[in-house]
């Protein structure tokens, strides 16, 4: 499954989407360089996507790259599925001081973003998803000056969530244009507080460790894969469900669409909407539209597919009857 939904996704971003390793990050240049799945990567500094097969990623799942403002790449993060954990590599393709960081497998999310109002730190949140109940969210900081402009992460497994963390993360410019907010969902209908959504806000002066909780309303039966995907304008956010006794044939999984104030970081009004093995999420440039990656197997048949939804109208009814499946890949 995630395999194949990591391909499908990567079809649709290329194919219908702008460039973006974070989409709420208005400098396009820091998303020039992409490095995932087993030894693959692309460079969009020329202007169109060139093979890169450079890079050191070998694992499915979370992975990122961070460039700087003239499209230069400094570092990126892949999972070592072999020996369960982060990795963080410099330009040069090298291991990055200090760049081991905690997991215990391939987790789904992992989120990134520079300091405000800072050249040359930049700040790594991710997951150690250990079970159901056990999982923690963290974060790291790595400093590009050190090591000659290589880089060293001078701070890292410092505990945002000890427990119930899903592996969902997303990030979003705060209303002032200049901070972040940084999301993460905890494990829903296990606990009592399964339906809560933290936000933590990354200003020049650092990262506030106190969150802002949010309460949306419904609590869902979830495994901790999925996303966490905020609108360019960072108005709205949709988050995916799996539910771990459905893995395929998946009537009880669903992905929800919040309404998100990015002043004040609090999430409202979710509308649900059932859907089969909803994992991988993309709004569109614009944000009328939402893309669901799917895997869905049926008579020993993989059929993974991308479903777009239409959000020109905030209403749980339309949404879900505005569902097409614009691509559909067969392995």
């Amino acid at each position: 499954m995630k395999q194949l939904t990591k391909i499908s996704l990567t079809i649709l971003m290329l194919s219908t989407m702008a460039v973006s390793g974070f989409a709420q990050n208005p400098d396009i240049k820091r998303t020039m360089h992409w490095y995932f799945g087993y030894g693959a990567g692309l460079d969009f500094s020329s202007g169109t996507a060139v093979a890169d097969t450079t890079g050191m990623s070998n694992g499915w799942e979370t992975c990122f790259a961070m460039s700087d403002t003239c499209g230069e790449l400094l570092f990126y993060g892949v999972p070592d599925s072999l020996n369960a954990k982060l990795m963080l590599y410099n330009k040069n393709h090298q291991l990055i001081q200090n760049g081991v960081l905690t997991t215990r497998f391939d987790p789904t999310q992992s989120a990134y973003v520079p300091q405000p109002n800072n050249d040359s730190l930049y700040y790594v949140f991710y997951h150690d998803y250990a079970g159901i109940l056990s999982g923690k969210f963290y974060y790291a900081i790595v400093n590009m000056n050190a090591n000659a402009g290589l880089g060293a992460v001078v701070s890292k497994d410092n505990v945002l969530l000890d427990s119930l963390a899903s592996e969902k993360a997303g990030v979003t410019k705060h209303c002032n244009g200049i901070d972040y907010w940084i999301a993460s969902k905890m494990i829903g209908g296990w606990t009592g507080n399964g339906n809560q959504l933290h936000t933590w806000q990354l200003t020049s002066t650092g990262l506030n460790l106190t969150p802002v909780i949010s309460t949306p309303g419904n609590i869902l039966w979830e495994h901790g894969e999925g996303y966490c995907r905020f609108s360019n304008d960072g108005s709205m956010a949709a988050v995916s469900y799996v539910y771990p006794s459905s893995l395929y044939y998946a009537d009880s999984s669903y992905f929800e669409i919040y309404q998100f104030d990015n002043c004040i970081g609090i999430f409202s009004n979710p509308i649900t909407i059932q859907h089969p093995q909803p994992y991988g999420l993309q709004f569109s440039p614009d944000d009328t539209k939402l893309y669901v990656s799917v895997i869905d197997i049926a008579d020993g048949i993989q059929n993974g597919y991308v479903s777009q939804y239409n959000l020109s109208t905030y209403n749980q009814l339309f949404i879900k009857n505005s569902r097409t499946i614009p691509l559909l890949v067969r392995v």
